[in-house]
């Protein structure tokens, strides 16, 4: 699976051209984790084999006079180079959604919850996720069902 990501600002701000995510640096930011794991979540339970994130380290400030690039899980503006949210979301589907493995077809019940489960082959171990988006504490019930070739 190629690209993916949250809502892009694409505006001309004093002829500078705005390639960033809309929610950095805002109350939301941090949501933008969740919605890369539930993406990787959503990308798991549909077969998908591998996935690419752009991009990892924002471009530098000094790339272009007319563009700036923001997107990544690092800040590369003047001396931050500090981690946004979303590295740490990215950082756990890294550690312990990585192959080889099975993958189950894992569904919830509950439309606010998604869920993905994976048997690693070299550790006979599982890993879980779960993304809830209930505001409220709640009993979680998983199926899975191991996907075949």
């Amino acid at each position: 699976m190629g690209e993916f990501g949250c809502k892009q600002d694409g505006r001309i701000i004093d002829g500078v051209k705005r390639d960033v995510c809309i929610y950095w640096d805002t109350p939301e930011e941090s949501l933008v984790g969740i919605q890369l794991a539930e993406a990787a979540i959503a990308a798991l339970n549909g077969g998908i084999y591998a996935m690419g994130y752009w991009t990892f380290m924002d471009f530098p400030d000094y790339y272009r006079r007319d563009y700036i690039n923001k997107w990544g899980t690092f800040k590369w503006s003047g001396n931050n180079f500090s981690t946004r949210a979303h590295y740490y979301a990215f950082g756990l589907l890294t550690k312990f959604f990585r192959g080889p493995a099975t993958v189950f077809n894992t569904n919830t019940e509950d439309t606010l919850l998604r869920a993905a489960v994976l048997k690693h082959h070299s550790k006979n171990t599982y890993s879980i996720a779960v993304v809830s988006r209930k505001k409220e504490e709640a009993p979680i019930h998983i199926l899975a069902k191991a996907l075949t070739p």
